[in-house]
């Protein structure tokens, strides 16, 4: 499957400047716009892994966070914001490796597109089995040796679920909620968005009333894959603590319920406010 244009240019790459002053790259964003409010206004989100904002808040030299985008003419350049503007969901229950950022850059000047959060997988289209395990799942981030000189250059990658998220997930940071899915994940794919394609039509009611019928949403975004420990090849025998890892091809993803979860509670907070 060919994925869209449009949902190819709805990520950004994450960077930092580390203590030294150098430039790093973190992972991957995307950008979300909720058009549900009854005012008819319309919020912008940007949204990428909590532990890619953690990572820059405890490395980087002056805990901003740069988003690099391509200009729409040419090149690329970063929009910055701060790591306290980041808000990311309680972890009282659970781990929720989402943190959000609440605007967007200007897409006037920049060549990137936003998601509408109608295509989020909602849990309405898990139960009716609308979306399972077996559906392809398409990835668009930042692949670190190859990211590009002059512009962003996502890399594409397929998979399919393979496994829903009846369960919690044992990870790193605790037990969290996420599909998983049968794909190579690597290292600059963290908070990559993942889309789901259905063969069957997905018909969905838009905030102005109007009709959509779709084949593409939101699955959710990459947290990370798993690991198995293996020895290092020319390792002593008895040398059992040289190991490396191996991707084992399985990835974790969160569900991108979480983001309208989040929006959801933050706009909670601001009417109590």
């Amino acid at each position: 499957m060919i994925l869209p244009t449009e949902i190819q240019n709805t990520v950004a790459f994450v960077c930092y400047r580390d203590r030294d002053g150098n430039e790093r790259f973190a992972g991957t964003a995307f950008f979300v716009l909720d058009q549900s409010s009854e005012s008819g206004s319309r919020n912008g989100y940007t949204v990428t892994a909590l532990h890619v904002i953690a990572h820059i808040k405890s490395s980087s030299k002056d805990g901003r966070v740069l988003l690099r985008l391509n200009r729409r003419n040419a090149g690329c350049e970063y929009w910055e914001s701060h790591v306290s503007e980041w808000l990311s969901p309680s972890q009282d229950t659970s781990f929720v490796d989402l943190s959000v950022l609440q605007s967007i850059p200007p897409i006037d000047s920049y060549d990137v597109s936003v998601v509408p959060l109608e295509m989020v997988v909602t849990q309405e289209l898990l139960d009716d089995k609308l979306i399972e395990i077996g559906n392809q799942v398409i990835m668009v981030g930042l692949f670190v040796l190859h990211q590009g000189e002059q512009r962003n250059l996502p890399i594409i990658r397929y998979g399919n679920i393979a496994m829903m998220p009846d369960e919690p997930l044992k990870t790193n940071y605790g037990l969290m909620p996420g599909f998983l899915i049968e794909s190579r994940s690597i290292g600059g794919l963290s908070g990559s968005p993942v889309y789901v394609y259905s063969d069957k039509n997905i018909t969905t009611k838009t905030p102005t009333g109007s009709i959509s019928t779709q084949r593409i949403l939101l699955l959710g975004f990459i947290h990370g894959h798993y690991d198995v420990r293996i020895p290092i090849t020319d390792s002593l025998v008895e040398d059992t603590t040289n190991r490396e890892a191996v991707n084992m091809g399985i990835a974790i993803v969160v569900p991108a319920l979480r983001i309208l979860e989040h929006i959801s509670d933050q706009q909670k907070s601001k009417q109590i406010d």
